[in-house]
């Protein structure tokens, strides 16, 4: 997987894939990068357990915006990982 986006890194989303119980996947959509200003879009899906043992799927589209600091690293400004419910 691509660990930048203009500069921005991703590395959170591979450190959220080594904490699920089961599967989760992550597939960037888009990037984009205006000045100081990124825009990254998503989709995840997490496979686990209920605490009854059943299975479960959660899954969403993300949108995550950032601004370059000062000293050329990214910050979040945005991290909504349900954007559409």
């Amino acid at each position: 997987m691509e660990k930048t986006m203009g500069g921005i890194r991703i590395e959170h989303l591979e450190d959220f894939s080594q904490v699920c119980p089961r599967q989760c996947l992550i597939q960037v959509l888009s990037r984009h990068q205006v000045g100081d200003i990124g825009l990254q879009t998503a989709e995840w899906k997490v496979e686990n357990n209920d605490p009854d043992g059943s299975p479960r799927t959660l899954s969403a589209r993300t949108v995550h915006v950032f601004r370059r600091q000062p000293d050329g690293s990214w910050r979040y400004l945005v991290d909504n990982a349900f954007p559409f419910g």
